[in-house]
C-alpha cells in the first residue's frame, strides 16, 4: 500500500501561478433537487428528508434508525435540537458516499427486513403506501436485484453499522455472485469466506484465469493463484504415483493411460491442449483429468486427500485470506 504522501501533489505537479490548495479539498457543492424518489417519498410531517445527488428522500425515521447506527445516531442529533438538517424539504440531510440509486436499492432491503421483523407487532405504525417490497425497487412489478445492487447494498449496510440488511446482501451475494466476484468482493470487503470460496474453486476450476477476466486483480495476487494451480496438479501426479487416488477405470476397473492432446492454436501463445485419461485396454472410456480430480469419490478417503492438498497448497499461497472447508466461517 502506498504511503499517503505519494498521494499528495509535488511541486512539479503544479503550474506556476496557480494557487496552491489547502491540503483539505473543498466540500462539494451540494446539487440542486430536481426529482423526488418514486418509492421513498412520503407527504408526511415527521419523516426525514435526505437528499442524494439531485434527488431527494423522505423516509420513516424508525426505518433508518432501527437498525443503522449511523442513523440512529443522526436522527438522535436532530431530535435533541443538535441539527435541523433533515426536518424539511427545503433543509434536507444531504448523504455523501452514496449514488442516488445505491441509497434507493439499501432501502428497498431495508424496508424488507424492517417489515418482516415488525409485520406482527401491533405497536409499529405501518409504513405509508400500498406496495410491498420484495427486493425489488420497481413499483408495479417485480425486478431481481442484480449483483451490482446487492454489492451496493452490502457496502453501504457495513458503511452504516447495519449488520441485518448487510446479512441479507450477503445472501444475495452468494446466490448470484461467480467464483471470481466473490473472490473480488471478499478482499474487498475483508470476508475470508467468500475470497476462499473464490480461490478454491479457481484453482479447482478446468481453464486458468486469464487477465482479462480479472482486470482488478493486482499482479501478485494473479502469479500466487497460477503457482497455486501449478502445485496442486503436482500434489495430484504425486497422489496418483503412490496410488493414494485411484487410477483404473471406474467402469471396467482397468488401469488408465495418459495421454495428452494438442489442438488447434488459439493464437501464438495459447495452444488448446487436452490432458485425457483413457481406457484403452478395457471399455474405452475417456475421463478428462479435470474430471477425474475434481469428481467426489465414493471413496471419501480418496476425496478427503485432494481436498487436503487443496488446503495446504492455498494457506501456502494466501495465508492471511484463506480459510480451509472445515475451518469456521468468519
Amino acid at each position: 500500500m502506498s504511503d499517503a504522501s505519494d498521494l499528495s501533489p509535488t511541486i512539479s505537479d503544479l503550474c506556476l501561478g496557480d494557487v496552491v490548495r489547502s491540503v483539505k479539498a473543498d466540500v462539494p457543492k451540494k446539487p440542486e433537487v430536481t426529482e423526488r424518489d418514486e418509492l421513498f417519498y412520503f407527504q408526511e410531517s415527521d419523516f426525514i428528508s435526505i437528499q442524494v445527488e439531485d434527488r431527494l428522500f423522505k423516509i420513516q425515521k424508525v426505518l433508518l434508525s432501527t437498525y443503522s447506527t449511523y442513523f440512529e445516531n443522526l436522527i438522535g442529533g436532530i431530535k435533541y435540537g443538535h441539527s435541523k438538517r433533515g426536518t424539511t424539504d427545503e433543509e434536507p440531510l444531504y448523504l455523501d458516499g452514496t449514488t442516488k440509486n445505491d441509497f434507493r436499492c439499501y432501502l428497498v432491503v431495508l424496508h424488507s427486513v424492517y417489515r418482516n421483523a415488525h409485520q406482527d407487532t401491533e405497536s409499529t405504525t405501518p409504513l405509508p403506501g400500498s406496495y410491498v417490497v420484495h427486493d425489488s425497487p420497481s413499483p408495479g412489478g417485480v425486478v431481481q436485484f442484480k449483483l451490482a445492487e446487492w454489492r451496493a447494498v452490502y457496502r453501504l449496510a457495513k458503511m452504516w453499522g447495519d449488520d441485518l440488511t448487510a446479512k441479507k446482501a450477503e445472501s444475495g451475494i452468494e446466490d448470484s455472485a461467480s467464483s471470481l466476484e466473490k473472490l473480488e468482493i471478499g478482499l474487498e470487503h475483508n470476508v475470508r469466506r467468500w475470497a476462499s470460496d473464490g480461490l478454491r474453486d479457481l484453482v479447482k476450476r478446468e481453464t486458468p484465469l486469464s487477465q482479462s477476466e480479472a482486470p482488478w486483480m493486482d499482479a501478485k495476487t494473479f502469479h500466487a493463484l497460477a503457482l497455486a494451480r501449478e502445485h496442486r496438479y503436482k500434489a495430484l501426479v504425486l497422489r496418483l504415483v503412490t496410488g493414494e487416488v485411484e487410477r483404473s477405470c471406474e467402469n471396467c476397473g482397468v488401469d488408465f493411460i495418459g495421454h495428452v492432446f494438442v489442438g488447434t492454436a488459439r493464437d501464438r501463445v495459447s495452444p488448446d491442449i487436452a490432458w485425457t485419461l483413457s481406457c484403452v485396454e478395457g471399455c474405452g472410456m475417456v475421463q478428462s483429468i479435470e474430471d477425474k480430480f475434481n469428481k467426489t469419490d465414493d471413496d471419501f478417503g480418496q476425496w478427503r486427500i485432494k481436498e487436503d492438498d487443496i488446503d495446504r497448497i492455498l494457506n501456502t499461497f494466501f495465508p492471511s485470506i484463506y480459510i480451509g472447508e472445515e475451518s469456521e466461517s468468519d
